[in-house]
């Protein structure tokens, strides 16, 4: 996406890796053969796994037979599936554990939002099993925190660039037709910014959007507000196809965590809680910095039984 960024400004494209403090020169070297790696190992593994026949089936297997092509054929279509593969492979995975380390975070700064999610489950679900999609409309609270998850610290901030379909005139800055580097949606706290990180912090809409809230999704009655932010999706034509199929997948993944476990801050050796600063890396895709924090066991169970309830072998 930086790439977009330099690309605007020609003269820099032309300067020598060498160049002084043109160290994303050099960057950019790696990032692309990165971003080959992610699209063409991948596709290597199931072109072996095709050959011997023993191949399950996935997105590449079923759109190349779909399309009668062997996993020899070197053509547009053959391209096409390398980097429809890797993309949704990279946007689901990236953005899905990220979601969850800021929930992780999130539950462990602010414990009664935790402890709100604990009651509410237990007195649905019960202690013997884990939530099901059957039981999210009488989980309101934990789809709040899900929500607000979202809402509190987006993980792809940035977006994807967008194409102006036609010249337009946007505060003053002329952007002509067909440049998709410069509309972007801007990542900040100023009220002239329009953005992902924008929307979900604007105080009129959000009152005091630092704070961790789930409650702002919910009527008095537990009933979920009107609001119909995308929250972390992105909107329009563009917004995330696998949209659906993620949401599902982190609500699943933070029910399931509620119900079996609890996460707290770290004790020091004196038996104090050892504070939590948080901090976020940088990047189109962004997640919390590594921070001590100590997962409990909310019943007590033998290992068979916790094995079954999380699908995790025990160490």
């Amino acid at each position: 996406m930086a790439c977009g960024y330099v690309s605007t400004i020609i003269l820099v494209l032309r300067l020598p890796s060498w160049f002084p403090g043109a160290t994303f020169k050099r960057a950019s070297v790696k990032c692309l053969n990165a971003a080959h790696d992610v699209k063409e190992l991948p596709f290597q593994y199931v072109k072996e796994k095709m050959s011997t026949g023993n191949m399950a089936p996935c997105f590449v297997t079923e759109t190349l037979n779909r399309a009668r092509l062997s996993v020899e054929d070197d053509n547009v279509i053959t391209t096409a599936v390398k980097e429809a593969a890797s993309i949704a492979f990279a946007g689901g995975v990236e953005t899905t554990t990220s979601t969850l380390l800021v929930f992780l975070l999130a539950m462990v700064l602010h414990p009664e939002a935790q402890a709100k999610a604990h009651a509410e489950i237990d007195r649905v679900v019960g202690k013997d099993r884990l939530p099901s999609f059957d039981d999210k409309p009488a989980l309101p609270y934990v789809e709040g925190i899900l929500r607000e998850t979202l809402r509190w610290h987006p993980v792809f901030p940035l977006g994807v660039p967008s194409a102006t379909t036609t010249s337009d005139i946007y505060k003053g800055y002329f952007i002509p037709k067909g440049w998709y580097h410069t509309v972007l949606a801007k990542v900040a706290n100023d009220p002239d910014y329009q953005g992902l990180l924008a929307m979900t912090h604007n105080k009129t809409k959000y009152p005091s959007p630092d704070e961790f809230k789930p409650e702002r999704f919910l009527h008095d009655d537990g009933s979920f507000t009107n609001d119909r932010m995308p929250l972390g999706f992105g909107w329009g034509r563009r917004a995330c196809v696998g949209r659906h199929v993620a949401d599902a997948s982190l609500w699943i993944a933070t029910a399931s965590f509620l119900a079996a476990f609890s996460a707290h801050k770290a004790l020091d050796d004196h038996g104090m809680d050892i504070p939590v600063i948080p901090k976020f890396t940088t990047g189109a895709a962004v997640h919390p910095e590594e921070f001590p924090y100590c997962i409990v066991q909310r019943f007590p169970c033998t290992s068979e039984t916790l094995t079954h309830l999380t699908g995790l072998e025990q160490s």
